[in-house]
């Protein structure tokens, strides 16, 4: 994806939002009830030793399995991976906040390339520590006994965005790929793992649908017995989870996106973003027309909070700005306009006068202002202050 953007069309991402009132249950115990009701599941941990070997056999032996809760909030590390990359000069400036990719579309290439190297080391340090030690766990379980047919490593993310589904997968793939000093495969007693997330979902047919990631390891692709059992155990999970037979679609079949959990009590602002993720109705405008939009009702704006205006802007009115302007906030963010895309310029801050039809005493006025503003170098920054913190990382 290149820095520049056409701006004969959208930059905005395909809409898509997914909200609920208040969490899931978590996840890992819902599974292990599932393993020792549908899969004929035995606790490991119940011999002792339970840092030794894995979670649960299943099936009289044929299937171990091990799991892994994604427990600890990765926000952390996440934040120390940004802190280099805040200090370029190429680091955008924005108002509020971003999601990650709106961030790096701003980037150059080489800087673009560095940062989500370093955000996926970071983020897939938990990961791969519970791949090693999940490895050694079941080789340790092995050699005393016999007759397993698939070892399997469950991860389960029981609450944090930053675990997206391709992520993890991306993550998991590439460890699978490693090898040890004598080119053995470095997990080579794991035969599969899966993801499991109720964090994360897309809607098929209007239906909210979770994915269940499988990620094949090495040389299970020749093991028909073990590709059985994993689709006995992913079947029977969807059927007991959901009700319904799991939906075979390809990785590229569509994008899981985060569930939006609706606080309780929202504050006004809060609200006009929730109704704009809903009806994002700016979504296909071009960006020219959105940051004409911003034109517009920064003058207004401008003429509604001025201490000596030409009118007065009724009550109702600067409702409507304020609400106006978080939409424009969110529609920043989801394309990635940076504060330097709306510096203002003669051209668009006239074809903004324009717009506005108070009469010429009105628009005059709005020109002096706007001159003045533009000479102390302060305009949008004066209007805008209270906007919120600049440049802040994304959640």
């Amino acid at each position: 994806m290149g820095v520049a953007t056409d701006q004969g069309r959208s930059s905005a991402r395909p809409h898509k939002w997914i909200e609920r009132n208040g969490g899931p249950e978590p996840i890992t115990p819902r599974f292990t009830l599932f393993l020792e009701a549908k899969m004929s599941g035995r606790s490991l941990d119940l011999d002792g030793d339970k840092e030794m070997r894995p979670d649960y056999a299943c099936l009289g032996g044929a299937l171990v399995i091990e799991i892994k809760s994604l427990e600890s909030d990765p926000s952390e590390r996440l934040s120390n991976a940004l802190a280099p990359a805040k200090e370029s000069e190429s680091w955008p400036e924005f108002f509020g906040q971003w999601p990650m990719e709106a961030i790096l579309k701003n980037l150059p290439e080489d800087e673009r390339g560095a940062l989500r190297k370093s955000l996926g080391d970071r983020l897939g340090r938990a990961i791969v520590t519970h791949m090693k030690k999940a490895n050694g766990q079941i080789a340790n379980y092995k050699k005393k006994n016999e007759g397993i047919r698939l070892r399997l490593l469950v991860l389960i993310n029981e609450d944090f965005i930053e675990y997206d589904p391709a992520i993890v997968i991306y993550i998991v793939q590439t460890e699978f790929r490693r090898q040890t000093d004598s080119g053995e495969p470095r997990y080579s007693n794991i035969d599969a793992a899966v993801f499991l997330t109720e964090r994360h979902a897309t809607n098929v047919n209007g239906q909210v649908t979770f994915p269940i990631s499988i990620i094949h390891g090495p040389g299970i692709e020749e093991n028909p017995v073990a590709l059985e059992l994993l689709r006995r155990l992913v079947s029977r999970w969807a059927s007991s989870s959901a009700g319904r037979e799991p939906l075979d679609v390809s990785a590229d079949f569509t994008e899981f996106v985060p569930i939006h959990e609706n606080p309780k009590q929202m504050r006004r602002s809060e609200l006009w973003e929730q109704e704009y993720r809903r009806k994002p109705y700016m979504r296909d405008w071009k960006d020219e027309d959105v940051i004409g939009l911003w034109d517009v009702t920064t003058l207004m704006t401008l003429l509604a909070f001025h201490v000596d205006p030409p009118m007065k802007v009724p009550q109702e009115g600067i409702k409507q700005l304020m609400e106006q302007t978080t939409h424009l906030m969110k529609e920043f963010a989801s394309r990635g306009i940076a504060l330097d895309r709306i510096k203002p310029k003669k051209q668009r801050n006239e074809a903004a006068i324009s717009k506005i039809t108070y009469g010429p005493i009105v628009q005059e006025w709005l020109r002096k202002q706007v001159d003045t503003m533009n000479a102390a170098h302060s305009f949008r920054d004066a209007v805008h202050r209270n906007v919120g913190d600049r440049g802040r990382p994304p959640v």
